[in-house]
């Protein structure tokens, strides 16, 4: 199944804004090859859940985490702890000091056909951990 990403405006609104400084004056060797080279790296994204793991897709760039080393999939766990710029993210924890934040559309159903694929973690409250014992 595919997930969308969710849209960010301000990410389209930030890279208009270095359009603009560009145009208006900026150095276009610098940020008229970063810029393309960002937004081909970038968009678009997608999740997909495959028969063998949980495939990002994000421009050219795609990364297949297999399902069995998934080890959290929910909210940030620890208090305190730093989340992304928009309110509507899922921590994927993938080994240790490996953790990913993905803003899918629906969070919800992309919740629900992660826990499709990975029967080795249990639900606990809004997330799903691995099970001990």
């Amino acid at each position: 199944m595919t997930h969308d990403a969710k849209f960010e405006w301000w990410i389209l609104a930030a890279i208009g804004f270095g359009l603009v400084v560009m145009l208006a004056g900026g150095n276009p060797w610098i940020a008229g090859s970063v810029l393309p080279v960002l937004l081909i790296r970038v968009y678009p994204q997608r999740y997909v859940t495959t028969k063998d793991g949980l495939l990002i897709r994000a421009g050219l760039a795609h990364r297949l985490i297999p399902y069995p080393a998934i080890t959290y999939i929910g909210e940030d766990a620890e208090e305190g702890a730093t989340a992304p710029l928009t309110a509507e993210t899922v921590k994927i924890e993938c080994g240790p000091n490996c953790e990913i934040w993905l803003a899918p559309e629906d969070p919800s159903t992309f919740f629900q056909d992660m826990a499709r694929h990975t029967p080795h973690l249990r639900r606990r409250g809004q997330a799903l951990t691995r099970g001990w014992g």
